[in-house]
């Protein structure tokens, strides 16, 4: 029990070390740019003090990662929820991405129908080619680094420590709290100060006094509920990456594609983290979610 508290401890201080260090980072970071040959690459140079923070939380969370992983001594495939053969990680990861792809898909072309979202100007063929492009190697990206983190380490370690219920409601809780600590990437300042970038980490906590934000808590909570009991029940995160995976490459290819009509009358089925998780993705998903695990349960007991 002693060293379930550790851990538990260990994590605590990951996660207060990113937002500490990540905000003394930021300056510095900003001061390389600027006053290296960095600043002449225009991606790189042209970046506003808001997304150079984002950078380097997301640079000091990375770095951590691997001390992290060995203070929790999880530094086995099994700790990491990858103990499955490569070639059946691989198809479990497909279907499950086609399967995520496909039912979000859904929700994106009912978004469109209803005119809550619209097409973006310019040619429409290179938007739809690079928003293809750009959301399965960002789906890909974000659904293994998070299911490894959140269901392959977090998740089982809750699991060892008290019972499984509470392991994935407390996991899956934080899971959908730290989507909201999102700064503006467009936050800019007049002068850079050694503590500039604490106060762009006071505003990144401003997504919490929008209540539209609930909309989008509950359709996180209840994905990271799903892929935790999922992940669990599998012994792996094979299936829950690839679903993950195909959720978001839908999400991010389609903001590529359309955005959000502002003034249309249904725009309170979208809640303020990426104008399209919110109250329709909470119960669209949610039945999702619970249809799949029925299916599954079904199909465990027809093979057994």
């Amino acid at each position: 029990m002693n060293e379930d508290r550790k851990k538990i401890g260990a994590l605590t201080i990951y996660l207060f070390s990113v937002f500490i260090l990540g905000s003394l980072i930021c300056p510095l970071l900003w001061e390389l740019i600027h006053s290296t040959a960095l600043q002449k690459i225009d991606s790189i140079g042209d970046a506003s003090f808001g997304k150079v923070c984002n950078r380097a939380f997301m640079l000091v969370a990375f770095v951590g990662l691997w001390p992290l992983a060995k203070q929790l001594n999880c530094t086995s495939k099994d700790d990491f929820g990858l103990a499955i053969p490569r070639k059946s990680f691989f198809k479990e990861f497909g279907m499950g991405f086609i399967f995520g792809a496909i039912t979000l898909l859904c929700l994106a072309l009912f978004f469109y129908f209803i005119e809550l979202r619209i097409l973006k100007s310019g040619p429409i063929d290179e938007r739809i080619i690079k928003g293809i492009r750009k959301g399965i190697v960002t789906g890909i990206a974000v659904g293994l680094i998070e299911e490894i983190f959140f269901r392959g380490i977090l998740t089982r370690i809750l699991s060892r420590i008290g019972t499984l219920f509470m392991a994935i409601l407390i996991s899956s809780t934080i899971y959908a709290a730290v989507h909201f600590i999102k700064g503006d990437s467009s936050t800019d300042y007049e002068v850079i100060h050694w503590y500039s970038g604490f106060i762009y980490l006071k505003s990144a906590f401003s997504l919490y006094s929008d209540p539209r934000f609930i909309g989008s808590f509950l359709t996180l909570l209840t994905v990271g509920i799903f892929l935790a009991a999922l992940t669990l029940k599998r012994g792996n995160i094979a299936l829950a990456a690839g679903i993950h995976a195909g959720w978001v490459s839908i999400i991010k290819g389609n903001s590529n594609v359309t955005r959000t009509d502002l003034d249309s009358p249904h725009f309170w089925l979208v809640g303020n983290y990426d104008k399209f998780t919110g109250y329709a993705a909470f119960i669209w998903l949610a039945l999702i979610c619970i249809g799949t695990w029925i299916y599954l349960e079904k199909t465990k007991k027809r093979d057994a």
